[in-house]
């Protein structure tokens, strides 16, 4: 029986929570789904947690909603399961509509925002980055929008959101104001302030002596990755899994033997990206640059026959982003033209791969097919290899996370995977 249902708006972020779930011994699945899952999908069963990748940073608001309500609400149905709403730490995407999707639900939200270990906090409902208001850190450099200044700014005025302030959330009795906050007769969404790691553990402390609910309703938890994995520790706590008994069920398909390459396509231009690019060069990798011009598949012409020619020889291949400036508008052109390509030098080699930033990835799995994996290991916090429903192995990290060497680390941990057996992971 499932026991928690995780939402989240890209892949990158699915792949970092279901990590916390798995590491923890609890039995983990990521479904890839923008449509309310089929009859067949395995949503239940063995499973301990179900993350959704509903791939709905860049949808309108209302189709965001939708997808949410969709995927939780087939997922709970005659199950009933605590649920997880992972939330972006720089606060992009459709947060307001995906959590009003779960008080349209009849969930209350109980949403903490922070991720300490990253530098990002909520403080009197702001949220900082190293200690500067977001909207000076410069970290929204690629968004076409302005990153909010107060979180209230996210909500309708008459949304029914309530604010709980960092004394507060250290107070001992955080249960009993959190209760008095959710106590009203309809779904209300609380936002908590968090500056380290015990803010969060204390969020997740209340909520749970609460028993995940307030009021004659279910208390739903959202927040980053850190908060995920706070959640998680809770959750095996009580569970019988333990990590070297992971449900049988959850597998996916056996991976399979032989010297196949892999492929990594990173979707971003940072200066970060550029860097862990350059560590992918200094282990072997041929690395193409795709710039903002002519879309389409053989947008590389010969170049890609080249590329395919190395992936069918072992050699790894790499595509990122040409360092030129990118105009926020184009970059899901260009995200589209780089899976595209993939899809054109992998045809029938199947290589692994490793891919960069959430919707990057998303868009070469799904030309690619994959449509579930399950967590495997992390190099570093979010950067997570996991094994596809197809055979192959996936590694993924969100764009801002990583030092230099994190590419280059998840390149060595599938090629450890795939000349070692490793307990829980099929060889070859």
């Amino acid at each position: 029986m499932t026991t928690a249902i995780v939402q989240a708006d890209d892949f990158s972020g699915a792949a970092e929570v279901a990590h916390q779930f798995s590491d923890c011994g609890l039995a983990t699945r990521i479904l890839l789904t923008t449509t309310r899952p089929s009859a067949s999908t395995p949503v239940a069963g063995d499973c301990d947690v179900i993350v959704f990748d509903t791939h709905s940073r860049g949808m309108s608001p209302e189709a965001a909603a939708a997808t949410v309500r969709d995927a939780v609400s087939h997922a709970a149905t005659d199950n009933p399961s605590l649920v997880f709403k992972k939330t972006d730490s720089l606060w992009r995407g459709n947060i307001a509509a995906e959590l009003s999707a779960l008080a349209g639900l009849g969930y209350h939200v109980v949403l903490a925002g922070a991720f300490p270990a990253m530098e990002r906090t909520v403080v009197d409902g702001n949220p900082l980055a190293s200690g500067l208001a977001l909207r000076a850190s410069g970290l929204w450099h690629a968004e076409p929008t302005a990153p909010p200044e107060d979180l209230a700014e996210l909500f309708p005025v008459d949304g029914g959101v309530r604010f709980v302030a960092l004394d507060d959330v250290r107070s001992a009795d955080l249960k009993v104001r959190l209760a008095s906050a959710l106590s009203g007769g309809v779904p209300t969404i609380v936002v908590v302030d968090g500056e380290t790691d015990s803010d969060l553990a204390a969020v997740v402390d209340a909520v749970a002596a609460l028993g995940f609910a307030a009021a004659g309703r279910p208390v739903a938890l959202a927040g980053t990755g850190q908060l995920a994995g706070i959640f998680a520790r809770r959750l095996a706590g009580g569970s019988a899994h333990k990590t070297q008994s992971l449900g049988r069920a959850a597998e996916p398909s056996a991976v399979r033997h032989g010297g196949r390459g892999v492929l990594a396509v990173v979707g971003s231009a940072s200066p970060a990206a550029r860097r862990q690019v350059e560590g992918l060069a200094a282990v072997g990798f041929d690395v193409v640059c795709v710039g903002p011009g002519s879309e389409g598949p053989h947008a590389e012409g010969p170049r890609a026959a080249d590329l395919r020619a190395a992936l069918g020889q072992g050699r790894p291949v790499a595509l990122a982003v040409a360092e030129t400036p990118v105009d926020p508008s184009r970059s899901a052109a260009i995200i589209a033209r780089l899976a595209l390509l993939a899809q054109e030098i992998e045809q029938g080699l199947r290589p692994d791969l490793i891919l960069t930033g959430g919707e990057t990835a998303r868009e070469v799995l799904d030309v690619l097919g994959v449509t579930s994996l399950v967590p495997r290991i992390a190099v570093q916090h979010g950067a997570v290899v996991s094994a596809a429903d197809d055979g192959r192995l996936v590694a993924t990290k969100p764009g801002s996370f990583g030092d230099e060497h994190v590419l280059a680390q998840l390149y060595q941990a599938i090629r450890s995977h795939t000349s070692t057996p490793r307990a829980g992971l099929p060889a070859r």
